[in-house]
C-alpha cells in the first residue's frame, strides 16, 4: 500500500513537470540581457529584467556620452564598460533638446558568462542603481527550451542533462520505499506536499513565460510598425519618441533603419 502511494506521487510529479510549456520559437545562442528601467525625478528604478534569444543588437556605433553601464563579476572585476544615451534628453524637431524627469526605457546589454552586477552611472559618474541579474540568468538556464546552452553553468540547463529523469525518479521512489519506516498517512501527506509545491512552481514559471512572450510579441509588432513608417518616409526621431512612450528602447528604430539600408 505504501509502495503504491509513493509511486503514485512520483508519477504525478513527472506528469506536472512534463506539462511545462516549451518555447517553440527558433532560438539563436546569441543572447542579451534586457533591463527595463524608469526615471522618476532624479532616481532610477528597475521595472524588470529578462534574458532572451533573437533580440536585435544594441548600438552598432556606441555613443560617446550619456549613462555609463558597468558589468561586473562576482569578485567585482569589470567585465565590460558601455555608454548609452541618457533617455531624459530627447530631440524635438520644433523645440530642440528637451529634458524629461519621468521616462521609461529599456537597455539591451550583452549576455556575459559570470556577470553578477550591473551598475548604471549618471553622466557625473554618480551611481544611479545597482542590479543583480544572477537570479534571472539562473532561471533562464533552468528553462526547458530544447537547447543545450554552452553559457549556462554545469547542471543548470536541463536540456544538457542525459535523459535519466524517469529512471532517476523511479529509483528514488523504490529506494525510499525500501528504506521502511512511517505509515501510509505520512506517505500520502509527503506526496501531496511534493505535488503541491511542484504545481505552484510550475504555475509561477508559466505566468512568467507568458508575460515574457507578451513583451516579445509587442516588440515584434512594434518593429514591423517602425519598418512601415520608415518606408513611408517618417522622421526617425519622431518614431523614437513614440517607441519610448510605449516603454521600449529607442534603438529599435536604429536597428530597423539599419536593416533597410
Amino acid at each position: 500500500m505504501k509502495k503504491k502511494g509513493m509511486m503514485l506521487a512520483g508519477l504525478m510529479v513527472l506528469f506536472i513537470l512534463s506539462s511545462t510549456p516549451a518555447v517553440e520559437e527558433e532560438v539563436d545562442l546569441t543572447k542579451v540581457v534586457v533591463v527595463g528601467l524608469e526615471f522618476r525625478g532624479n532616481s532610477l528604478y528597475q521595472r524588470y529584467i529578462d534574458v532572451a534569444y533573437n533580440y536585435p543588437p544594441d548600438y552598432k556605433i556606441p555613443p560617446t556620452e550619456g549613462l555609463t553601464i558597468e558589468i561586473r563579476s562576482r569578485d567585482n572585476r569589470l567585465l565590460k564598460n558601455l555608454i548609452r544615451p541618457d533617455p531624459r534628453w530627447v530631440t524635438i524637431s520644433h523645440a530642440g533638446l528637451m529634458y524629461r524627469e519621468n521616462v521609461s526605457f529599456d537597455l539591451i546589454l550583452p549576455f556575459i558568462k559570470g556577470m553578477s552586477l550591473i551598475e548604471i552611472l549618471d553622466q557625473d559618474k554618480s551611481r544611479l542603481i545597482s542590479i543583480n541579474p544572477t537570479e534571472e540568468m539562473r532561471s533562464f538556464c533552468a528553462e526547458r527550451n530544447g537547447v543545450c546552452d554552452p553559457d549556462c553553468s554545469k547542471g543548470e540547463d536541463p536540456d544538457c542533462l542525459k535523459e535519466t529523469t524517469t529512471t532517476s525518479t523511479t529509483e528514488t521512489t523504490e529506494s525510499t520505499t525500501a528504506s521502511g519506516g512511517g505509515d501510509n498517512s505520512l506517505t500520502y501527506i509527503l506526496g501531496f506536499v511534493v505535488v503541491s509545491v511542484t504545481g505552484f512552481l510550475i504555475y509561477r514559471r508559466y505566468m512568467w513565460m507568458r508575460e515574457r512572450e507578451e513583451i516579445q510579441g509587442k516588440r515584434k509588432e512594434l518593429i514591423t510598425w517602425i519598418e512601415k513608417q520608415l518606408r513611408k518616409g517618417e522622421d526617425p526621431e519622431k518614431l523614437k519618441d513614440v517607441v519610448r512612450s510605449q516603454g521600449f528602447e529607442e534603438e529599435l528604430v536604429d536597428y530597423v533603419e539599419g536593416k533597410l539600408m
